[in-house]
């Protein structure tokens, strides 16, 4: 199962790459929703991946820059008919 399969891939790279900055980032996002948790630390745990370094190397820039991307996607896969009730 594919979302398995990305859940367990991106908790295995936050325990590789910068697991004190996900400790740090997940004690800051405890009040937060179950879902809003969670997304939040699989993006900045992707932009980590894509552009290397450490969770406190993120900029706000890099944020907006994902955010960008993924309504690009979003809108690409609606044009094509392709976008699901999770897009």
């Amino acid at each position: 199962m594919k979302v398995f399969d990305d859940v367990v891939m991106l908790a295995e790279a936050r325990a590789a790459i910068d697991p004190d900055g996900f400790r740090s980032l997940e004690s800051h996002a405890d009040d937060a929703a179950g879902w809003a948790r969670s997304d939040a630390l699989n993006k900045v745990t992707w932009i980590v991946i894509r552009k290397g370094g450490l969770v406190r190397d993120i900029t706000v820039g890099d944020c907006v820059e994902l955010t960008k991307a993924l309504q690009e996607h979003h809108f690409r896969a609606a044009q094509a008919g392709r976008c699901s009730t999770r897009c």
